[in-house]
């Protein structure tokens, strides 16, 4: 990845290059790797995120629909 810094304004081609690695996933993808995960707390966090999505599911449902 490559940022062109234009005259000499590098905070904004920073901004730009944090702008561009949290729309490709980079941040949150370093964070996760920062430690060792044991497999049994993976399961319980996507378990939990599983759950998370059916009940932002089911309240937009509820607010589209009405039941």
């Amino acid at each position: 990845m490559a940022v062109i810094v234009k005259d000499g304004n590098v905070e904004k081609a920073l901004i730009e290059v944090k702008r561009r690695l949290q729309l490709e996933g980079l941040i949150k993808e370093i964070r996760k790797r920062e430690a060792y995960i044991q497999p049994s707390k993976k399961r319980k966090e996507q378990k939990k995120a599983g759950r998370r999505r059916l009940m932002r599911a089911l309240s937009r449902r509820m607010m589209k629909d009405g039941f």
